[in-house]
């Protein structure tokens, strides 16, 4: 449902004349569908560039604001700083950082990740380090990120997919 829905988005954009296209992706969990997308795409239109952007996989920018040893999961104290930085009214910071949450994502099993639901190993959804969380550097982020994204759209802008 999800990644037709972005189809028809994309192909809406298309049609209007754009071949370029930056989708901004904000949760993990859609990236399968989105490359799977692209790549759809892509083969039926070559002429059409489409750059998927996903913040956490830019660990150098989260470690500028929270430091070297920072580790960015699902719903830890740096994803819900970010959050708090754009909807603080969601998060309670004294409850959040009281949270008893596992440090690794999903099911372990001989080293490797069961497949399963996030309720099965984290009652509220959050994995990781809860002491990184702040208001403050969750605003720090926020700037950084829009700063990156930004000089990727700049960067994206001057691409021609001919070139390839």
């Amino acid at each position: 449902m999800f990644k037709q829905y972005v189809k028809h988005v994309v192909e809406s954009i298309l049609f209007h004349g754009s071949r370029k296209i930056l989708l901004v992706n904000g949760h993990g969990g859609n990236a399968s569908s989105l490359n799977s997308l692209i790549g759809e795409i892509r083969r039926e239109k070559p002429e059409v560039s489409i750059l998927l952007y996903e913040y956490w996989k830019n660990e150098e920018v989260i470690k500028s604001v929270f430091g070297e040893s920072a580790s960015l999961t699902h719903a830890c104290g740096i994803e819900t700083s970010l959050i708090s930085a754009c909807r603080s009214g969601l998060v309670d910071m004294d409850l959040a950082k009281t949270l008893e949450i596992p440090s690794v994502w999903g099911i372990q099993v001989a080293g490797q990740i069961m497949q399963g639901t996030t309720d099965e190993f984290s009652k509220l959804g959050a994995v990781g380090d809860m002491s990184l969380l702040s208001a403050e550097k969750g605003h720090q982020l926020k700037s950084v990120l829009v700063d990156h994204l930004s000089g990727i759209i700049e960067e994206f802008g001057k691409f021609d997919i001919k070139s390839i």
